[in-house]
């Protein structure tokens, strides 16, 4: 019986010191803009009417409100080039031009007419981070290209910092 209370007390200090450690946390609402421009995939290769891209290089410019600055993504796709639907998913890293953090992580989401909506998820280099969706607003392809040249997106949600 000792034991069981034992063990039911240090469950319970185990808990509570993991919520005061959430209950801590400073969350800061983002909302903003990308700016992204598309360098040659590393590869191209069709297969069932799909084109899969791999290691499709963007850089461009971000501002969030709270963080802005400069990112970088490598990005995959399955795209049906007739619709202009399918999945993406890759790495993205953001870096405040202000402060220097740098939050990388990971991007997916889906096409739909060649519009992503993903969810970003990344840990920024001072312990907080970055969660949220990103939706492309506009999508520029350079005359005769299959690819896209450039794209603007919205950005909404938040940094939790430690």
């Amino acid at each position: 019986m000792k034991k069981r209370i034992v063990s039911i007390c240090v469950v319970l200090a185990l808990l509570l010191t993991s919520t005061t450690v959430f209950a801590k946390a400073e969350r800061t609402i983002l909302a903003g803009t990308e700016h992204m421009f598309f360098g040659a995939p590393g590869s191209v290769t069709t297969s069932g009417g799909w084109v899969q891209l791999r290691d499709v290089p963007l850089t461009g410019s971000f501002d969030f409100g709270a963080l802005q600055g400069t990112e970088t993504q490598l990005v995959n796709a399955k795209l049906d080039p007739v619709t202009g639907n399918g999945i993406v998913w890759g790495t993205v890293t953001y870096t405040d031009s202000t402060t220097g953090i740098t939050c990388s992580g990971v991007r997916q989401g889906k096409l739909t007419n060649y519009f992503i909506t993903a969810r970003i998820t990344a840990t920024c280099s001072d312990g907080s981070l970055l969660k949220g969706t990103l939706q492309d607003t506009s999508v520029i392809f350079p005359p005769g290209s299959p690819v896209p040249g450039e794209v603007y997106s919205e950005f909404n949600g938040e940094l939790l910092s430690p």
